[in-house]
């Protein structure tokens, strides 16, 4: 659960995905880049109480698909994190 009120994409967020854990957090910084809403995961459309509990509850209805659900965040972060950062950062550095 991360109800941030400012972020950017935060190690955390990209940890809990690739172990398949559903997040629940604010509508803030690059968060929606991640997750999909009620998909891969539960965004807040506001860093307030009433609308992180909102998020939460909708979390809680859908908890038997929990697992389809952390499954859907694991893929989405694969396909944004590169498998090979370190080659990436050379490609790029020789281009220019």
């Amino acid at each position: 659960i991360m109800p941030s009120h400012m972020e950017g994409v935060p190690i955390v967020l990209l940890g809990a995905m690739l172990c398949a854990r559903v997040p629940v957090l604010t509508d803030v910084g690059g968060h929606r880049e991640l997750v999909e809403d009620n998909v891969s995961g539960f965004i807040a459309k506001a860093p307030t109480a009433e609308l992180i509990d909102e998020a939460l509850e909708r979390a809680w209805q859908n908890r038997q698909n929990w697992q389809e659900i952390g499954l859907k965040a694991r893929n989405l972060v694969l396909i944004f994190q590169s498998q090979d950062p370190v080659k990436d950062f050379l490609d790029k550095m020789l281009k220019d």
